[in-house]
């Protein structure tokens, strides 16, 4: 996949260019390499696990959508699908930037480098899982050469911009340069389907308003608790980080469910999927 071929670039380069650029030494550089590659890259693959989801589900219904020629069926589930990553993705991805630290703590132990990379790749998560639901979603319409050549220029843009953001930014600049990869691939991907008249962004974000609002509210919330908590435990011990992530996700899931039961983003995820199985 598109996302392997990614983490080959950095596997193949991170460390020579590391080592060209950065004061590190050759032991810093592998434990930095395998903070980002091993560590934060397994945590974040459960975010980006949604999206395959989503992704995978949508697949044999599009392709049905497009043996029958109906191009609104087609745009209507691909807007679906782009709300449902969304009203998944979005809380999803604010959650693990609000409690990185003892999450990682939990799995890693404490590692303020680990933390910071951590939140950071959660941005990238985000931008590779929209990358999964839009390739699948041209993949499934027959845009085969559309969704390879768009994959195709990411991976050039990654490889331009892999030496430039390590030197710059260090560790990071991995992560930045794959994200800005991804966007540009993505871009591509939604100029081919706003061309095709397959999605409208707009609606999208029409739809999606009670989705940001939900997601920003869980935000404050969970921020708010985590701070009360933090200020009280040590998060530097696994068993206390445990308790902190437990406490602020069950408040934060709580927060972000009740909301969606209210102002109908719950029965919006319902309707969606049950209008996925008409068309089956």
């Amino acid at each position: 996949s598109g996302i392997t071929l990614m983490q080959l670039i950095d596997t193949n380069t991170f460390k020579n260019i590391m080592m060209n650029f950065s004061n590190l030494n050759v032991k810093d550089i592998a434990i930095q390499y395998a903070i980002f590659s091993g560590n934060v890259n397994k945590l974040i693959m459960i975010i980006i696990s949604f999206a395959v989801a989503i992704g995978q589900t949508q697949v044999p219904i599009l392709s049905n959508a497009f043996g029958k020629n109906d191009q609104i069926l087609q745009q209507k589930l691909i807007q679906n699908n782009l709300v449902m990553f969304l009203v998944v993705m979005l809380p999803s991805v604010i959650g693990v930037i609000i409690v990185a630290s003892p999450l990682y703590t939990v799995f890693y132990g404490y590692d303020p480098l680990g933390t910071y990379l951590l939140q950071i790749s959660c941005v990238m998560a985000f931008i590779l899982g929209l990358y999964f639901i839009l390739y699948t979603s041209l993949q499934a319409l027959g845009h085969h050469k559309t969704a390879i050549l768009g994959l195709l220029i990411g991976i050039f843009v990654k490889m331009i911009l892999q030496v430039p953001m390590l030197a710059v930014f260090g560790t990071q600049g991995a992560i930045f340069s794959t994200t800005i990869a991804f966007i540009v691939t993505n871009i591509l991907y939604i100029f081919k389907l706003k061309k095709n008249n397959l999605v409208s962004i707009k609606q999208v974000f029409l739809s999606s308003k009670y989705i940001f609002f939900n997601t920003v509210t869980m935000g404050v919330f969970s921020t708010s608790a985590y701070y009360i908590f933090s200020n009280k435990i040590d998060l530097q011990n696994r068993a206390h980080s445990l308790l902190t992530l437990g406490l602020v996700a069950v408040i934060g899931g709580v927060i972000y469910l009740s909301m969606g039961i209210k102002n109908g983003v719950v029965q919006l995820v319902l309707g969606s999927d049950l209008k996925k199985r008409k068309a089956i």
